[in-house]
Order: structure tokens, then C-alpha cells, then sequence
């Protein structure tokens, strides 16, 4: 059976900034976990989700508790996305991954493994598996270990045999990448055939929709499970609390590797010049670079901060509410 190699290390692309979140949109975005979890816990969205990615043929469905058993308290605790099963037994995990992570591959198998494992209890005479499928919607995209066709942004990893191409095993396990970045911008809805380009346009566009625009008749009941103002007003403030939580978590990040990188980088450079023999500026270098690091990240977390807190007087948040969510005095906010 081929050992097959699934995904280089991964990394966001581009250079943008976070989009500040907005309060005021109609629809929720499907990249912010809080509204990932329940718009697909409708099961005619979840089911359209399956169908059109996966082209896998599924007449109903039903939701599994989305948190991994755990046998002793050394284990490890996980939790899905989204895990459910259609009525012959084929298993479906749904991850929204917004942002990169080093062992988000490990992490996928790591989940795919623990739904062919759980299939065989104690007593079964036979091993007799149903088909695991995990999908993975990214906000970033995946470093390959090959060149990527322009275009190409649903990307479909099973076990093949290496010389012959035999796909005894192909159905075991199943895990599938749609990268979001990698959609073309030039390419308007209407002319799109694909069902992977056509969801990763949802995913990327439904927060800023106004109405229901014409040409999206397919995608109508994903916008009415996805309006703002049919969820509770808990269930609001949940939703507008995920998003500030996690575009502060975003900027904080950026802020603090951009500085702290350059500030370290500054800092070698400066050390190393001053010292006059080969080991003093290796030494200077690598010494400049780590307290510049670390003083760089404590002042990017810190402007980070000042950032969200901007970002939220914009949106017309409340003084107590910048303080509470930023973290920073209050004498801080009402300066900025």
C-alpha cells in the first residue's frame, strides 16, 4: 500500500491585514467557529456541504457528539467541528481551520484515525469498516510539496497503491482540503460550475452580502440558517463575541511576529556590526536577535492591543466593552 505523503507544513499567504469584523452584517460569517458550528448543525445545509464536496450520495444524516472519548486522563481531549454519519455507516468530520497551524495535518489524521478506530468494539468477530471522511475548509493556504495548478483549490488525499495506482485501501480514509484563498477573484458567482469554487465564494463573501442576491438561488436556505437577525439575542452577542475574540487573537498574532521578527532582525544586525571579530558577530547576531525578539513581541502584543481597541470606538463599542474585551486601562481607550 502506498505510504502516501499528504500535506507540507502550512502557512498563511499574502500580506493583508485582518479584516475588522462587522456588528452590522446580515449574515454571520462562516469562517468564525461560533457561526461555522451552527450553520452546519443544519442538516440540509451540512448534507448540500457533503454532497457537492465529497460528490458522495446521502439521503439523511444524523449528528455524533463531537468530542473524542477519552480512556485515562493522560489522553488527549479533542473536539470536532462537526462529526456526524449517514444510516449505512460512513463517518463525516467537518473542520473550519481559520488560521495555520504546524500540526494541522497530524491533527486531521489524528481524527480520521480515532473514527476508523471506534468502528470495532471488544467482541466483534470482523473488522468491518465504513468510509471516514474529514473535511477541512482552510482560511490560508497549504504549502505543498508540489506546484499547485492555478485554479486547483479543493485538494482530495486517499491511500493508493504506488506503481499501479490500485485503490483497494482508497476508501478507508478520505481526507479532503478546501483552501479558500486560492479562489480566483475575477470570476463572478454566476459563472461558476464547480460546486468547491461555488461554496469557497460562500464562505468568503456571505458576511457582506446585502439581501439575497439573485444569482445565489442555490445557496438560499444556507443564507436563511445564516441570518443575524433570526438567531436570539444571546445567541447574538455569543456570535459577536467569537468574532472580536478572534479577529483580537488575529492582530495580536500578526502584530506580534511582524515586530518582534523586525525588531530581532534590527537588534542582530546592529550587535553583530559592533563586534569586530567573526565569533563576536555571531554571537552578537544571535544574542541581538533574541532580546530583540522578545522585546518585539512584548510591544507588538501590547500595539495589538491598541489596534482591536481602535478597531472596536470604529464599530461603536461601549468603553466598558473595549476595556473588558482588549484588556487595556480604561484612561488608555478613551485616549486612543
Amino acid at each position: 500500500m502506498e505510504k502516501t505523503k499528504i500535506l507540507g507544513s502550512s502557512r498563511p499567504q499574502g500580506g493583508t491585514e485582518p479584516a475588522a469584523p462587522s456588528l452590522t452584517a446580515q449574515y454571520m460569517d462562516w469562517k468564525v467557529d461560533w457561526a461555522f458550528k451552527k450553520v452546519f448543525a443544519d442538516k440540509e445545509v451540512m448534507m448540500k456541504l457533503l454532497r457537492d464536496i465529497l460528490r458522495e450520495d446521502i439521503a439523511d444524516l444524523e449528528y455524533l457528539p463531537n468530542e473524542i472519548p477519552v480512556v485515562s486522563e493522560k489522553d488527549k481531549r479533542s473536539m470536532f467541528d462537526v462529526l456526524c454519519r449517514t444510516s449505512d455507516g460512513r463517518r463525516f468530520i467537518c473542520e473550519m481551520q481559520k488560521k495555520a497551524e504546524a500540526d494541522l495535518q497530524d491533527r486531521l489524521f489524528f481524527y480520521g484515525s480515532h473514527l476508523v478506530v471506534n468502528q470495532v468494539k471488544r467482541g466483534d468477530r470482523e473488522y468491518l469498516l465504513s468510509p471516514v471522511y474529514v473535511l477541512c475548509i482552510t482560511g490560508f493556504e497549504m504549502d505543498h510539496t508540489e506546484p499547485v495548478p492555478e485554479g486547483k483549490i479543493l485538494f482530495d488525499y486517499r491511500f493508493r497503491e504506488v506503481d499501479l495506482g490500485d485503490d483497494l485501501f482508497a476508501d478507508r480514509m478520505n481526507i479532503c482540503v478546501l483552501e479558500l484563498p486560492r479562489l480566483g477573484r475575477t470570476k463572478p458567482f454566476d459563472e461558476m460550475t464547480d460546486s468547491a469554487e461555488k461554496w469557497a465564494y460562500m464562505f468568503q463573501n456571505i458576511a457582506t452580502f446585502a439581501g439575497q442576491p439573485e444569482t445565489i438561488r442555490e445557496f438560499r436556505h444556507a443564507m436563511e440558517v445564516s441570518r443575524v437577525d433570526a438567531l436570539t439575542p444571546e445567541e447574538q452577542n455569543q456570535y459577536h463575541d467569537a468574532m472580536v475574540s478572534e479577529y483580537e487573537k488575529l492582530v495580536i498574532s500578526e502584530a506580534y511576529e511582524q515586530i518582534g521578527l523586525k525588531k530581532g532582525r534590527e537588534e542582530g544586525r546592529a550587535e553583530g556590526l559592533k563586534e569586530g571579530r567573526a565569533e563576536g558577530r555571531v554571537e552578537g547576531r544571535a544574542e541581538g536577535r533574541a532580546e530583540g525578539r522578545a522585546e518585539g513581541r512584548a510591544e507588538g502584543v501590547e500595539q495589538g492591543k491598541m489596534e482591536v481597541a481602535r478597531q472596536m470606538k470604529k464599530m461603536g463599542l461601549s468603553i466598558a466593552q473595549i476595556v473588558q474585551a482588549s484588556g487595556l486601562p480604561e484612561e488608555v481607550v478613551k485616549g486612543l
